[in-house]
Parts: structure tokens; C-alpha cells; sequence
């Protein structure tokens, strides 16, 4: 009779470990809500001309109001907030469901230049957001 023990074998083996593994992820995805993981940034185009640096960037179904426009030294900052509120009423229970929610998509663009804050121009018309930006510069005279 020999003393030494058996290494126990795994009840399932790798299979089970495996389907634990899948069942994991399964669960942990359910509690996200229906939205993509990575949603797409706002689509935006550069171009520098001789009469300055233009952005203009693709908001289409986008209001006025849900752009919140920042400028930096060095960059500007497109953000859109969209807020729905939704009211449900029930008049047989005398119930009122207000379900709310906030959604925030922005993206920063970088410019190779400090930006005159004096002289940024921006329009929105037909759900294209135009950004004019000017080079500070600062003369000197020499004596």
C-alpha cells in the first residue's frame, strides 16, 4: 500500500472552464445598455488656408442647442449633449414614470498653433458646424 495521494482530477475539466468563461462575459455584456461599446467620433474635416485654419464637423440630426463649442491654446473642443425625458402615465394606477437620459459624444482637435481667441469665427447652418480659427501672432519692432 502506498501513502501518497492522487492529484484529484478536475470535475469538468477544461470544457466547463471554458463555458464558465463564456457564461461570464455573457452576464457582464447583459448589463451594459444597448449601445455600442466605442461609438464612432464625430466626423470632422481640417483644412489650413492661406486665410486661416478651418474645421468643419458633420452633426446631422444635431440642434443649436447640444453643441457646446470650447476653445484652448492649442485645440477646440466639440461637444454634444443630448438630454431626452421621457413621462409615463398611468392613469388606472395613478402612476408617473419620468425616465431620463444623458448622452455626451466630443472630440478635441489639436492645432499646430496658439489660437487668437480674438478671432474665432463659428457657424452652424444644415447640420455642419464651422470653426474659423487665426494664428496669434505678436509683432516686434526692432530698434
Amino acid at each position: 500500500m502506498t501513502d501518497q495521494k492522487q492529484p484529484k482530477k478536475a470535475r469538468h475539466g477544461f470544457q466547463h472552464m471554458m463555458q464558465s468563461i463564456d457564461e461570464f462575459f455573457s452576464r457582464s455584456l447583459d448589463s451594459f445598455p444597448n449601445q455600442p461599446l466605442f461609438v464612432s467620433p464625430i466626423p470632422i474635416r481640417v483644412a489650413e488656408l492661406t486665410d486661416g485654419f478651418y474645421i468643419t464637423a458633420q452633426l446631422a440630426g444635431v440642434s443649436k442647442k447640444q453643441i457646446e463649442l470650447n476653445v484652448y491654446h492649442q485645440a477646440v473642443q466639440i461637444i454634444i449633449h443630448d438630454n431626452e425625458e421621457t413621462e409615463i402615465i398611468d392613469k388606472t394606477n395613478k402612476e408617473q414614470l419620468i425616465r431620463s437620459k444623458h448622452e455626451r459624444l466630443e472630440r478635441t482637435i489639436r492645432v499646430p498653433f496658439l489660437i487668437d481667441y480674438n478671432k474665432v469665427e463659428a457657424s452652424f447652418h444644415n447640420g455642419l458646424l464651422e470653426v474659423k480659427l487665426q494664428e496669434k501672432q505678436k509683432t516686434i519692432n526692432l530698434e
